[in-house]
């Protein structure tokens, strides 16, 4: 049996239906739009912001105590199809890895930021509608304002804050229909941003940041970071020949956006190194590559454990294809016919950093491993040899 509704109740069931339907989208809508205070778990900064967040963390600890991140939360206010309006928010942060930013560095940085999304929005037909550069929120930093149009060829605005603290670089990014631009959520959204100074620090293994190589000489033991983008991007490369290796590692700073480089080089020679043909090993193949004042450089004697290590440190003339680095930093250990040499490269705020000290304290040299390693070589070589000249006699 079937019924049908009579034209009045089936008006009243209809309206019933459409007035549920507007009470629903405008629930959902009301809920997509709902804000509360969020604060970073790491007490980096807090703001006010669309609570349907989600958070993109990487971070990588240098030691027990202190922990460097890079962090992204985004929220998106998608309230169709109540209406055609979607709006983005976004807090982004990257913390340097040297002690601190300088702040006589803020400046350049702050316009070199600013510049990045001028040159975006201007590369798909935006325009600039305002730019500030000054102090937000008791902070150093810059704002700009573009007009655009979107994929859907709608106008709309895009609003970018860039703030500095001593440690840390904030980007607050929003991008709504231009009608909407001034509404009072979105100024709260830029208002609330509060910033804190200093490192993230809480206890915590340094080793599941880091790990233990080996050389292929075996002449050193090495601790060093695994890959940790964006600080890390790869691990440690290593090459070598019969005579010379490299280990190298990138060590990359999202706020100055330049990278240091640490290698380690292990040496045979056919001779006994002692610090005179050591002192001409470091001036030929590592401090001579630049340009310095060789007045000014001053090579130190000490040792590791039972070892003679020598040190140094000069400040060059930055080459064109790196210009921020102008620091090299250097240990030298020796024995017998050995010689291992730590290296960094990079600008000096980024060479005396804890990380850094940190990897120039992760070495072993190890001279026996090492000597018994290029015995075995030598034996399978001549094992080897004697086998070919036996087979071609037959």
């Amino acid at each position: 049996m079937s019924f049908l509704l009579q034209p009045s109740f089936k008006t009243i069931f209809l309206g019933l239906i459409t007035i549920f339907f507007v009470l629903e989208c405008g629930l959902s809508t009301a809920q997509a739009n709902s804000w509360r205070p969020y604060k970073d778990e790491d007490g980096i900064f807090h703001v006010l912001m669309p609570d349907n967040y989600k958070i993109n963390k990487k971070s990588f600890r240098i030691n027990d105590r202190i922990v460097l991140a890079s962090n992204k939360v985004d929220a998106i206010i998608d309230e169709r199809p109540y209406k055609d309006i979607i709006k983005t928010f976004s807090v982004k942060y990257d913390q340097t890895f040297a002690s601190l930013i300088r702040e006589d560095d803020i400046p350049d940085l702050l316009t070199r930021d600013i510049n990045k999304y001028i040159d975006y929005y201007e590369s798909i037909g935006g325009v600039i509608r305002d730019k500030e550069m000054g102090s937000f929120n008791g902070r150093p930093g810059g704002e700009v304002v573009f007009a655009y149009k979107g994929e859907d060829k709608k106008l709309k605005s895009a609003r970018i804050r860039v703030i500095y603290s001593n440690t840390t670089r904030v980007e607050q990014v929003m991008a709504v229909p231009e009608d909407t631009m001034f509404a009072f959520r979105t100024n709260d959204f830029f208002k609330s941003l509060n910033i804190n100074e200093g490192n993230i620090v809480y206890d915590g293994d340094p080793q599941s940041s880091w790990e233990n190589i080996t050389s292929p000489f075996e002449l050193a033991a090495i601790n060093v970071p695994k890959k940790s983008p964006p600080y890390i991007p790869q691990k440690m490369q290593s090459t070598h020949n019969n005579k010379i290796e490299k280990l190298s590692l990138q060590i990359y700073d999202p706020v100055y956006d330049n990278i240091m480089f640490y290698n380690v080089y292990g040496y045979r020679f056919n001779t006994l190194m002692n610090m005179h043909n050591v002192q001409e090993v470091l001036m030929g193949s590592h401090m001579g590559k630049f340009t310095f004042d060789t007045r000014q450089l001053k090579i130190s004697q000490g040792s590791a454990g039972e070892y003679p290590v020598l040190s140094a440190k000069v400040h060059f003339s930055p080459p064109d294809a790196y210009p921020h680095m102008n620091t090299i930093k250097l240990n030298a250990y020796y024995y017998g016919p050995f010689l291992v040499v730590q290296e960094l490269l990079g600008s000096n705020l980024h060479v005396e950093s804890l990380l850094s000290r940190r990897l120039m304290s992760g070495l072993t040299f190890t001279p026996i491993q090492g000597n018994k390693k290029m015995q075995e070589e030598r034996s399978a070589a001549n094992m080897k040899a004697l086998q070919e000249t036996s087979a071609g006699e037959e």
